[in-house]
């Protein structure tokens, strides 16, 4: 059984792309531990949850605020294996260990693109790629579940950056990486600042899949034939032989326990 947690809101990035921000703002607060704790417990106690995800929009943006969740599951012997999802440039070795120790096994990490001029542009501080690839192989090899968020199509992406990035989604080899396209939702910054430039205004095609945007510097039919050449990603005999045998058995353990 799995349930999600949410331990805060608001994010002060504020990422111009991001539609989190629409409801929750670039204000940050934040729960108690203490009732983040109770309400773990609740959950295993009447539910028998055995895992979580914490939905926070970036979970370790208070690193405080992690450390004192992760001593409480510690210290009670909480058993729970839970997940979140954060920002490579808020991870480091030390951290990573602390929230391990208190069953982390799984990530989710925005990391958008492989060009960081493009990132600039879109509004997403700059990061060290180097220490990126770093806390990436730290936790696979600490047997952290890791899936990786890339968005092609973004203001400034050519057919030549996009394969840029979906190279550099191959090189990190997480388990997972999800291929989505630019959408600049109502409310967002991008939204009013690309406005003139939307083609299609029919907010049913905005899942995120769909070129909706006249970037200028790709066309529709290149931002496609990126996302499709991207998704060949769980083709590759690396991602294969690192994660196939051990996905599929697990699928099959799954199936048996429905």
């Amino acid at each position: 059984p799995f349930m999600a947690v949410q331990s805060s809101r608001g994010c002060s990035y504020n990422c111009d792309f991001c539609p989190y921000m629409v409801s929750q703002t670039k204000k940050y607060r934040k729960r108690t531990s203490d009732s983040v704790i109770k309400e773990i417990e609740y959950l295993i106690k009447e539910f028998g949850v055995k895992s979580i995800l914490f939905r926070d929009i970036v979970f370790t943006i208070n690193r405080k605020h992690v450390i004192e969740i992760c001593d409480k599951l510690i210290e009670k012997k909480i058993n729970i294996e839970w997940a979140c999802e954060t920002r490579l440039d808020l991870l480091d070795e030390k951290l990573i260990d602390k929230m391990y120790e208190s069953g982390f096994r799984g990530v989710n990490l925005g990391i958008e693109t492989g060009n960081v001029d493009i990132l600039k542009e879109s509004g997403k501080i700059s990061r060290n790629i180097e220490k990126q690839e770093q806390m990436v192989e730290y936790m696979k090899n600490k047997g952290v579940r890791i899936n990786a968020f890339y968005m092609l199509g973004l203001i400034g992406d050519t057919p030549e950056s996009m394969n840029m990035t979906i190279k550099y989604a191959e090189k990190l080899n997480t388990l997972g990486a999800q291929f989505c396209t630019m959408t600049p939702f109502p409310g967002t910054p991008l939204y009013n600042e690309i406005k003139s430039d939307i083609v299609v205004k029919d907010f049913s095609k905005y899942d995120e899949y769909q070129p909706v945007v006249d970037i200028k510097t790709s066309s529709f039919d290149e931002i496609r034939s990126a996302a499709s050449r991207a998704f060949k990603y769980y083709l590759r005999t690396k991602w294969f032989l690192k994660y196939g045998l051990s996905t599929s058995c697990k699928l099959f353990i799954n199936l048996l326990r429905i």
